[in-house]
């Protein structure tokens, strides 16, 4: 009894999503709208198509110009090191910004992991 009403049941689930069977298939054929239908349904899946395309076209921008901008960034330190090896005041002051940047992320660091913590002791409590 279960095989059957299973089988009554997906026979009925596939009606309603088929949307009658042969039956219709035949009558929406002589109508024309089974082919709106689809034509709406391909119009969607374009669109949809067209709009990952632009998202990864702009990924794909974004990542150019960090690359182009690190690789800029690199010859900047390049020349600077160079600099301040022959100036020893120059060294002192890339030295002091770089311990500065340091202190900075590890201030940075550290009042994330506080918030998180805090966060979760929340979450607990």
């Amino acid at each position: 009894f279960r095989k059957r009403k299973g089988t009554i049941t997906f026979g009925r689930d596939h009606h309603e999503l088929v949307g009658g069977g042969r039956i219709k298939e035949k009558t929406d054929s002589v109508d024309g709208k089974g082919h709106d239908t689809l034509y709406s349904e391909r119009a969607a899946v374009t669109g949809a198509t067209n709009a990952v395309d632009n998202t990864l076209s702009q990924g794909n921008t974004l990542r150019e110009q960090l690359e182009n901008q690190r690789a800029m960034f690199s010859s900047m330190m390049a020349r600077m090191e160079s600099v301040s090896g022959s100036m020893p005041s120059i060294s002192k002051l890339i030295n002091q910004i770089k311990h500065k940047k340091r202190r900075e992320v590890l201030v940075l660091g550290l009042t994330v992991a506080v918030l998180v913590v805090i966060t979760i002791f929340w979450k607990i409590l």
